[in-house]
């Protein structure tokens, strides 16, 4: 079986200032199938966010790719840029961020969410009406163990696993092949943690896509 991801020398710098190049990612080399579930591990501030982040094209200044390729389903998306990258991300990758309350718009309840995600990324002559969003938004709380009323919930009334649920969820809307899940359990007590995670499992097994766990936490 072919890989979906092929990463070679990877390389990204920060540079805060003129002058100034603060090395996060070395000469990363790596391969992932269709349904592989792998986990990436290491202390805080060592660069593996960094890397989740180059890998799905979601790098912001001062950061930036130095080098590299990064091949999705044989296309190197590490050098595609606006409608090419946007397009790509439907049915192909995407990153779930460590913080529900940041990752989430605090003035914008739950459905409007999904109802930014499924516009943005459309293709052809899809039209999302408000009623369509609703009832997809529906189906996807569902997948992550959510009632449909949550749809109406703005972040700061909903609690940090189920912020990370609704995260999920948004991130399934895509239907990716491809999910880097980026501390997803950060601040949770024990139990949501383990919940959340068994959350993920299920999703991928049901799903099939590949799966990028990064974590601090050694026993996670």
């Amino acid at each position: 079986m072919a890989a979906l991801l092929e990463v070679e020398g990877v390389n990204v710098v920060y540079e805060p200032n003129r002058g100034q190049r603060i090395w996060s990612v070395r000469d990363v080399d790596l391969s992932l199938k269709q349904g592989e579930f792998v986990g990436l591990v290491g202390e805080s501030g060592c660069g593996k966010s960094t890397l989740g982040f180059a890998l799905t094209r979601m790098l912001r200044p001062p950061g930036r790719l130095e080098n590299g390729t990064i091949r999705f389903d044989g296309v190197d998306i590490s050098t595609l840029n606006g409608e090419k990258l946007r397009h790509m991300r439907r049915n192909g990758f995407a990153i779930v961020l460590q913080s529900g309350m940041n990752a989430l718009n605090p003035v914008r309840n739950v459905e409007h969410h999904f109802g930014d995600i499924l516009k943005a990324h459309a293709h052809g002559g899809e039209h999302y009406s408000g009623g369509a969003v609703k009832r997809r938004g529906a189906e996807l709380l569902g997948k992550v163990g959510l009632d449909a009323a949550v749809l109406s919930s703005f972040p700061h009334e909903l609690s940090g696993g189920m912020r990370q649920r609704v995260s999920i969820a948004l991130v399934l809307a895509l239907e990716p092949r491809l999910i880097v899940f980026d501390e997803p359990t950060t601040a949770l007590d024990v139990i949501v943690q383990k919940a959340v995670m068994q959350t993920i499992k299920d999703l991928q097994r049901e799903n099939g896509f590949t799966a990028i766990l990064i974590s601090h936490d050694l026993g996670t």
